[in-house]
């Protein structure tokens, strides 16, 4: 399988920033292959990043599905949000409060995410399905 346009692009933000949290490209591919199996609605995700494991799904979603995804760093969300800038499926939110995952790390369980409900996206970037 060739990487999509819009996983390259993730990476050479992540390479950019020295972002050394990314998804590898095992869980990648997993990730692809889930996303490409929804069939409605929007997909989830937490602990944006620089975007690369949110670019493996959104490369692979059917064209009646969206992507949100939310983050607590707003610089990260910005520079984000200009990689898929040519995505209309797309919405990447900041988080209010102390970030949904420990210090150190960019993402987080759902259960951890559940148990601290209290912190609402206070901004949604670029445009939903």
């Amino acid at each position: 399988m060739t990487i999509p346009a819009l996983v390259v692009r993730a990476l050479a933000l992540a390479e950019a920033r020295g972002f050394r949290h990314s998804s590898c490209l095992e869980a990648g591919l997993l990730l692809h292959a889930l996303a490409s199996t929804v069939t409605g609605g929007r997909i989830g995700e937490i602990g944006t990043g620089c975007g690369v494991g949110t670019a493996w799904m959104v490369s692979a979603l059917q064209p009646n599905v969206g992507c949100v995804t939310i983050d607590s760093d707003p610089q990260l969300v910005a520079a984000v949000r200009d990689v898929f800038a040519i995505s209309r499926r797309f919405r990447c939110c900041t988080v209010t409060g102390a970030s949904l995952w420990p210090t150190g790390h960019s993402s987080s369980s759902l259960q951890t995410a559940a148990t601290r409900k209290r912190h609402t996206p206070t901004r949604c970037l670029g445009s939903s399905p």
